[in-house]
């Protein structure tokens, strides 16, 4: 049997939620944040990919041989985190402005921000997840 590696990398995002690794379509595991699994397969020719809800990461083709391995990485999106920050400092740089001098336009930014994220989500769910081969 050939094994497979999936380490997945340290995220705030999806710190408690849980993606699923699928090998040739069939559910075959679950990794958690920070989590390293092993899984057995046959050699030849599989496509792995993991998911998280509706969004996925793209299939990935790989080859293993008979007693071989293959490392791969998976992670959330990759600008979660600056998206997640902007989008805060935009509401509270918006709250104290408006408080302050009246100034309330700036709520246009978060919601071109929201609205970045909402497309993702929905229309590159199949690369919201970074899944590398090592």
């Amino acid at each position: 049997m050939a094994k497979v590696k999936v380490q997945r990398a340290r995220e705030f995002m999806n710190l408690f939620r849980n993606y699923t690794i699928f090998i040739d379509g069939q559910k075959v595991g679950t990794i958690g944040n920070r989590q390293l699994i092993q899984l057995e397969t046959s050699p030849g020719q599989h496509k792995i990919s993991a998911k998280i809800d509706w969004c996925s990461s793209q299939k990935i083709t790989f080859a293993t041989e008979e007693n071989g391995s293959k490392a791969f990485t998976v992670g959330g999106f990759k600008n979660a985190g600056f998206l997640f920050v902007a989008f805060v400092s935009t509401m509270v740089l918006h709250f104290l402005l408006n408080y302050f001098f009246w100034f309330k336009y700036l709520i246009i930014f978060s919601f071109s921000l929201l609205l970045f994220i909402a497309l993702f989500t929905n229309f590159g769910r199949e690369k919201y997840l970074n899944l590398i081969e090592l």
